[in-house]
């Protein structure tokens, strides 16, 4: 395994030999809690939405929801550490 420690404290998991799993370890938490992703997902639909003045200013610009196999996912913080954010709402409300 292959670990990478994340500017924002989090440490990024590769698997030697599945280079497509990729899993994503919050700071001062067990392995076992690790979120992993398999990036040979199809991704089937996406939406930007612009980062606030807050997240700009820690050097985010944008945040990205993705639809994968039914589910939505989203790179911001909020989603990483609730797995619900204001961005994956906004796009099931738009959706309805």
């Amino acid at each position: 395994m292959i670990t990478t420690k994340l500017k924002d404290g989090r440490l990024k998991h590769t698997i030697e030999g599945y280079p497509h799993w990729v899993g994503y370890q919050n700071p001062n938490e067990p392995m076992i809690k690790t979120k992993w992703i398999n990036l040979n997902m199809p991704v089937s639909e996406e939406w930007e939405f612009e980062a606030s003045d807050r997240s700009k200013k820690a050097g985010f610009t944008k945040w990205i929801v993705t639809l994968v196999n039914g589910k939505l996912m989203c790179d911001c913080g909020g989603f990483r550490f609730q797995r619900q954010c204001k961005h994956t709402k906004q796009v099931e409300e738009d959706n309805e």
